[in-house]
């Protein structure tokens, strides 16, 4: 107990950056706004993960949504704007389930905001329609039956597809011609087993001249230790290649980013390259013992 009690902790913050180049080249990067857990949590009501940041452009405003857990508390979505990337509204909690929640992916199809969050405790994939933009989210459907991690979808003109990993960490592959149409696995699913790429890291991409890219988590050794990028070689409904473009792909150049990173999500706003991350680092040792303190209490 003592020994839990005078080891540190990790908290997960996330950041905002704006950068020049392209995603997979990014050059002068800096650091827009960082929205930090490390707080000397004095009661439950503080968190101590802000993480899986997603961005969406709605309505020339930019959105942020991301995974917050508090103490004793399963993960929730909260979301924040800004139409000058200066002032900021915190728009507060914005979906809330009795299974834990996180990896807010946000996307706008055919003029609707739509969510799938990853909600594996609930044995399901869900898709969310927002029905009070960005306060308000009902589910849809449930795309896929089962655990899964990080969900991940992508649109190509062909249909759509669905990155997810098993909590075996075995990465599969679904399709479906449209978002409301019944996924099937892939033919090549599972993609793989390596724990090194197999779980999600943020939404694939393309960028134009250069390839189709994923994002993976390195969990083989920590949990979110850093992010991979891989170049999708061939993508149909028949065929999957891919093969590791760069291995480090967010070096971990700040404090809060010191134990780790895992995930990566960019978009372009009011002429600026923008993409947000999170990362992993030491928490406050007095938090041990707040912590200590309120779990008495709730016992």
């Amino acid at each position: 107990m003592l020994d839990k009690l005078f080891r540190h902790r990790s908290v997960w913050s996330s950041a905002l950056f704006s950068f020049e180049g392209g995603p997979t080249d990014r050059r002068q990067e800096t650091l827009v706004k960082l929205f930090s857990a490390k707080n000397f949590r004095t009661e439950k009501l503080h968190a101590h993960t802000l993480a899986d940041p997603f961005l969406l452009v709605f309505e020339d405003r930019l959105y942020l949504f991301l995974e917050r857990q508090r103490e004793f508390e399963l993960g929730k979505i909260i979301a924040y704007s800004t139409a000058d990337l200066q002032d900021w509204t915190f728009h507060g909690l914005v979906l809330d389930e009795p299974f834990h929640l996180s990896y807010p992916q946000v996307f706008l199809r055919n003029g609707t905001c739509w969510m799938i969050p990853e909600t594996h405790e609930s044995g399901a994939v869900w898709l969310y329609r927002a029905t009070d933009f960005p306060l308000g989210w009902q589910k849809d459907r449930k795309l896929l039956e089962g655990s899964f991690l990080d969900t991940s979808v992508l649109f190509r003109e062909e249909g759509v597809y669905l990155w997810a990993t098993d909590l075996e960490y075995r990465l599969h592959l679904f399709f479906a011609p449209e978002l409301d149409g019944a996924f099937e696995p892939h033919p090549c699913s599972p993609l793989t087993t390596d724990k090194r790429i197999s779980r999600s890291a943020g939404t694939p991409f393309q960028v134009e001249g250069k390839g189709l890219f994923r994002l993976a988590q390195d969990c083989h050794k920590t949990y979110g230790e850093k992010v991979s990028l891989l170049e999708i070689k061939e993508l149909s409904p028949a065929a999957y290649v891919e093969k590791i473009h760069t291995e480090d792909f967010l070096p971990k150049n700040h404090p809060w980013q010191k134990q780790g990173v895992h995930h990566f999500n960019h978009v372009r706003f009011k002429d600026k390259n923008l993409y947000v991350s999170d990362g992993s680092h030491e928490d406050y040792l007095v938090n041990n013992f707040v912590h200590a303190f309120f779990k008495t209490l709730n016992q």
